[in-house]
């Protein structure tokens, strides 16, 4: 099952036309095209994403110098981001900011280096 099959589909959310929709259609093409966050944040099973447990977070690498685990990016406003702003989303992301416990500075490159294409 695809990457995109299985995580947000952040379009359903919005009934309305006009800038809404298309905020939050750019959204879905980050999250689930090109920045693919559910390939960290999504745990896995034997068969692929878990896909109840989609963005979730919990996976870890400790591959040196990193040791890293991907946070949970659900709304969720106890474990996940639900009660960050969009100012502190955009600080996360564009320049490397702690979230909780760790950092994501793959997505932070990828951003980065999108902005420039």
């Amino acid at each position: 099952m695809s990457q995109r099959h299985s995580s947000w589909h952040l379009s359903s959310h919005s009934a309305t036309r006009g800038p809404t929709t298309d905020l939050v259609k750019r959204g879905d093409y980050l999250v689930n095209g090109i920045l693919t966050c559910g390939n960290c944040h999504t745990p896995k099973g034997p068969a692929g994403d878990i896909g109840d447990k989609a963005f979730s977070g919990g996976l870890s690498w400790d591959e040196p110098p990193f040791k890293v685990t991907a946070p949970n990016i659900t709304p969720d406003k106890e474990t996940g981001i639900g009660n960050y702003n969009d100012a502190e989303l955009k600080e996360v992301l564009r320049k490397g900011t702690q979230w909780r416990a760790s950092r994501d500075d793959h997505a932070k490159r990828i951003l980065r280096n999108h902005e420039r294409s």
